[in-house]
């Protein structure tokens, strides 16, 4: 009886501890939670990319960031989309007027990448932009040309894009925190933009 609580003691023991190694201390119980942990810990270099932008400028990813010496808040859209880009276009529009008004300017631009470059032409995202009224000095909209470095780039920010069956897309949303040197260091849900800025905003956090 004995032996046989010890060993039943020893599991229990070992898979607190392996329970503990997977959710960080028990302070994320999902994949992604541990993943966005992880990357508010250990920043992520993201892989660099040509980006297609609605003036019809091209340009590289990382190399124009690091030039501009900026933050940038990232977001994955079609513009063919009615569900989770709408929600996601609503919150950047807010975080376009909360820039404005707390004169961000100098820190920060968001961009909006379409992972649907067939029909997300230059037009199509000058368009877009237009219907969110983006102000270009803030909010930039582009596509990932090749199919290759749009695939690593969106497993690389853990967006997820599946055929929906209508010729559209069902696809996560997250705001993503690119810091001036171009690697990812927080991804918040869509409806926090509060805690997105004042990651920006905060003094102590330099570009």
């Amino acid at each position: 009886m004995l032996r046989t609580v010890l060993i039943c003691s020893s599991i229990l023991l070992f898979a607190v501890i392996v329970a503990a190694h997977l959710t960080l201390n028990f302070s994320a119980w999902t994949s992604e939670d541990v993943r966005r942990q992880r990357i508010a810990t250990t920043p992520l270099e993201l892989p660099e990319f040509d980006l297609l932008d609605a003036q019809g400028e091209q340009y590289r990813f990382k190399k124009n960031i690091q030039q501009g010496g900026k933050y940038v808040l990232l977001g994955f859209i079609y513009t063919r989309c009615a569900t989770v880009c709408t929600q996601l276009g609503n919150e950047f529009q807010q975080l376009q007027r909360e820039i404005i008004l707390r004169n961000l300017g100098d820190r920060v631009r968001l961009l909006s990448i379409s992972f649907d470059p067939t029909n997300d032409t230059p037009l199509a995202l000058q368009n877009y932009a237009k219907r969110m009224n983006a102000d270009p000095k803030i909010w930039r909209f582009a596509s990932v040309k090749d199919q290759r470095e749009l695939q690593t780039l969106l497993k690389s920010v853990g967006i997820v894009v599946i055929p929906d069956g209508f010729g559209g897309w069902t696809h996560n949303a997250a705001i993503q925190v690119v810091r001036p040197d171009g690697s990812l260091i927080h991804i918040f849900d869509v409806t926090d933009i509060g805690h997105a800025l004042a990651l920006i905003a905060d003094s102590s956090v330099q570009p």
